[in-house]
């Protein structure tokens, strides 16, 4: 063997090769690991972070150039940084076994987190912690994630399926609503209200809908407006959005379902705008639980310190939660640079959610 002759030598180290078939001809691009995904995301916006070079090949791994007069007849252009584009959004690429995991327990934590938000225990109305949601689904419904459908859709079959499996007594936390109707149309909209309450309660659900006393909006316009809060099943909130509407109202505004424990102390982080629709007692929307409790701490409290045990024990998905809450000031005191800290955390192990919200600060580099 000559004595000058290179042997082992990688230009290209640290690669994903995203491969494009087009015409009979391949293109292949080098992008660093891990940020292909975030790039069809939408989180990584600047392909910089993303190729290693600005280069279409033929063959990554022999270092052989794709021809100008192929990507002309495939693409209609021979410039490299469109072609390049068109790779990444539409090329296949292959992730190591390593990666894949990674990418299916992230899922699979972000799954168990939006069933946890999104359900209660219906015998005590409050939230189930984290783990025992994930070991209903590893033990019971033995749930794998698939990556090509999102996390909410699939906490949605988790929750059916926990309801039919009946491990554990779940029911959709409910919703506090809403409805802005002109003051004219105010006693039709209540007694369509009521004959959808009393629907609901004759087929055996009757907490699905519970109305509140109407009240001057604040915020009306030219038209008078009157206001109907009330506690919902998520099912029934496209039915009150058509109840609204055909009445000359507005789609029902959503407010945090911890409203009403708000309410019953003096200040708590919620804000007085949230506070102020919950005047039917802390019981009506059974978040917090009973009124006869000596002032518990709220729903968005007890979550943030459970949320924040697991997140110093390095669980993605709890770090996603308490940057969110650190960023809207839900359970703790509201602190930017915190929120921002636990989402990077979050991000660098692969969560989509952080680096979503991420982005929407602005923030597009957290390697």
């Amino acid at each position: 063997m000559p004595r000058l002759q290179p042997v082992g030598i990688k230009k290209l180290t640290n690669i994903c090769i995203v491969r494009l078939k087009r015409n009979g001809k391949r293109f292949e691009v080098a992008a660093y690991r891990n940020t292909v995904v975030a790039w069809r995301n939408k989180v990584e916006k600047n392909i910089d972070e993303v190729l290693q070079v600005h280069t279409i090949f033929e063959n990554v791994e022999k270092g052989i150039l794709a021809k100008s007069e192929d990507m002309l007849d495939a693409f209609g252009t021979d410039d490299e940084d469109k072609v390049c584009v068109e790779v990444l959004d539409r090329g296949e690429f292959q992730m190591s076994e390593e990666e894949r995991q990674m990418m299916v327990d992230a899922l699979f934590r972000d799954v168990a987190s939006r069933v946890t938000d999104m359900c209660v225990n219906p015998e005590t109305r409050l939230p189930y912690p984290l783990s025992t949601i994930e070991r209903a689904m590893r033990e019971t419904l033995h749930f794998a994630p698939a990556t090509n459908k999102s996390a909410k859709m699939q906490a949605l079959q988790v929750i059916r399926q926990l309801e039919v499996a009946n491990v554990v007594p779940i029911a959709r936390a409910r919703m506090q609503l809403r409805l802005l109707v002109p003051t004219e149309e105010l006693a039709k909209m209540q007694t369509a209200l009521q004959a959808l309450a009393e629907a609901e309660a004759a087929g055996g659900a009757s907490e699905r809908l519970q109305l509140n006393t109407p009240e001057p909006a604040a915020d009306a316009a030219a038209v008078p407006m009157s206001a109907i809060g009330c506690h919902s099943d998520p099912s029934l909130f496209r039915p009150l959005s058509e109840l609204a509407r055909a009445h000359g109202g507005s789609a029902p505004a959503t407010l945090p379902a911890a409203a009403p424990v708000a309410a019953s102390s003096d200040s708590s982080g919620s804000g007085p705008a949230t506070a102020k629709p919950a005047s039917s007692g802390p019981s009506a929307c059974g978040a917090g639980g009973g009124g006869d409790r000596p002032k518990p701490p709220s729903r968005e409290e007890r979550m943030f310190k459970l949320n924040l045990r697991n997140a110093e024990k390095g669980d993605p998905v709890a770090q996603l939660e308490v940057g969110k809450a650190f960023l809207d000031g839900m359970g703790v005191e509201a602190d930017v640079q915190q929120g921002k800290d636990w989402l990077r955390q979050a991000a660098q192990q692969g969560v989509d959610a952080a680096k979503i919200r991420l982005a929407e600060l602005g923030i597009l580099t957290y390697r």
